[in-house]
């Protein structure tokens, strides 16, 4: 439950910042084809990471806390490899 503190009345919209993250991420990993291995990976990691922590948010805003919380702690995950 890390993003739960942050969470008062799971409001759905919460995860769309998320959401665009994950569009900006994808986006900047497909400008990191050409550049290199390492931007390629960061991206592809932040992408995987933000798109699943914005499934975590939605789910949790319909009421799914099992899954919402197992989305979480993959979400984090991806998230921090950088």
């Amino acid at each position: 439950m890390y993003f739960r503190s942050y969470i008062t009345n799971s409001n759905p919209t919460a995860g769309f910042f998320l959401l665009f993250m994950s569009v900006l991420s994808f986006i900047f990993f497909i400008c990191s084809v050409r550049t290199n291995m390492c931007l390629l990976l960061i991206f592809a990691g932040a992408f995987i990471g933000f798109a699943l922590l914005t499934g975590s948010f939605w789910n949790l805003a319909k009421g799914n806390l099992l899954s919402a919380n197992e989305l979480q702690k993959v979400g984090v995950i991806f998230t921090r490899t950088y």
